[in-house]
């Protein structure tokens, strides 16, 4: 039997991967900054998670290197801000001032996926897969282009917040209005069909 093919039954409908990185190291201590995630390519969100690797130590600070707390102090992990901007100024908390308590002997580096799937956020910083404060569902629907914006603060001075880097991962939706294309027998009988006018063309007067 004749018929079309849509393009989606032959493209898998979704892809999901890192799409933009970062690993500027930085330290904030009763300071903030930002840091940019630079995504090149076109893609509507379908779901958008970020991993930020970072660190909150009692001093000393642990550097660029990274690695676990040399302090044995509190960390005070209360005062951690991160919060991502998208290209279009929509913006999600992924943590807030008091999201964390106050903390015991810090975790050192961690990497945290902020994910609306993952689980419910501890007392205390722990590396993992956790929901943020706000909703990334935010960003569903976006356009996935352009440039994305980390802010890193910390709230008070001492046990400053070293961050490390982060990745941007999002999963795109498939095609929105798939183009059809034709059948093999199809193209076989329209190709049939050209040839016959071609020929009927060169038989005129």
């Amino acid at each position: 039997m004749l018929g079309w093919l849509t393009l989606s039954s032959c493209l898998v409908n979704a892809h999901a991967g890192v799409v933009a990185a970062d690993n500027t190291y930085g330290l904030f201590d009763n300071t903030n900054g930002l840091r940019t995630l630079d995504v090149t390519s076109h893609g509507s969100i379908a779901d958008l998670n970020i991993l930020v690797s970072f660190a909150k130590c009692d001093n000393p600070v642990l550097g660029a290197a990274g690695g676990a707390c040399v302090g044995t102090g509190t960390p005070y992990e209360n005062e951690i801000v991160l919060r991502l901007t998208s290209p279009g100024g929509v913006t999600v908390d992924l943590v807030s001032q008091g999201t964390y308590t106050q903390g015991s002997v810090g975790a050192g580096q961690v990497s945290v996926t902020f994910d609306d799937e993952g689980a419910a956020r501890g007392a205390q910083v722990q590396a993992g897969s956790f929901r943020p404060v706000g909703m990334l569902s935010d960003f569903d629907g976006l356009d996935m282009f352009g440039l994305w914006t980390l802010y890193i603060g910390d709230t008070n001075r001492q046990d400053p917040l070293e961050y490390y880097s982060s990745q941007l991962i999002v999963t795109t939706n498939g095609a929105d209005d798939p183009v059809p294309v034709p059948e093999p027998a199809s193209l076989g009988l329209l190709a049939l069909g050209l040839a016959g006018l071609a020929a009927a063309r060169r038989r005129r007067p």
